[in-house]
């Protein structure tokens, strides 16, 4: 699935485009024409959130809503995705940002009438989990790091986390999430026996909880203390 057509209305530079798309395009202009505008209204309609900034919206004036309306094409074959198509075998999706409030998302129907588009269906197919926007730097040492906003990170996060839910893995993951959780046993009693001895007080007890294995980030958790005056806290506090 891809974007055929955007539709945009009062954002950022864009009083009122539309512009055809194919599955590689290029968009080529002078400085301050709108290039950009263009790619921050498609991640702001991917990532479905309420605009606060009145920077976004048309020469500031926050009375006239932004529209950002998106067609898409060859959708996959999916059972939710049959009630939204169109005779074309299209999919079009306009997403109205009132000053912020949360966008109101709706479908476009081929006699262009309008209804509201079911969450789980801009979720699972419309939302940033499918469409990644990416800003490209010049430098390449960052682009190919593993860093969540360069490009090398956040393509590879995307697919990993694809393979992850499609597949076997999440099961897998589980199990080596126990088997660390039972590992840490040992150098929590070490850390709790050395934080009773050296602050005087048998009261003190550690927790080690919140253990969550990310593929690229590593493992992560956090050690919360209690005695006879605190009651399960961050240690770091």
């Amino acid at each position: 699935m891809y974007i055929k057509h955007a539709k945009i209305l009062n954002y950022r530079a864009l009083q009122n485009i539309s512009i055809p798309l194919m599955q590689f395009s290029v968009l080529l202009g002078e400085n301050d024409v709108g290039k950009t505008s263009v790619l921050y209204a498609l991640d702001s309609f991917f990532q479905n959130k309420k605009i606060s900034d009145p920077e976004c919206f048309f020469k500031k004036d926050i009375s006239k809503n932004i529209t950002i309306a998106l067609t898409f094409d060859d959708p996959p074959n999916d059972l939710d995705l049959e009630k939204c198509k169109r005779n074309d075998n299209t999919i079009i999706i306009s997403k109205e940002f009132a000053f912020d409030k949360a966008p109101v998302a709706e479908l476009i129907l081929n006699d262009g009438s309008k209804y509201k588009v079911d969450k789980n269906i801009l979720k699972n197919w419309f939302s940033t989990d499918n469409f990644h926007f990416i800003p490209v730097r010049r430098d390449l040492n960052i682009q190919f790091s593993m860093n969540k906003t360069s490009l090398l990170g956040k393509t590879l996060r995307a697919k990993m986390k694809s393979v992850i839910d499609s597949g076997d893995v999440n099961e897998s993951l589980l199990k080596l999430q126990q088997a660390l959780k039972e590992s840490l046993k040992d150098p929590q009693d070490a850390l709790q026996g050395f934080l009773q001895e050296q602050l005087h007080n048998e009261e003190i007890k550690l927790n080690f909880e919140d253990l969550s294995i990310d593929p690229v980030e590593g493992i992560d958790f956090s050690i919360r203390i209690s005695d006879d005056r605190v009651d399960d806290i961050l240690i770091q506090n």
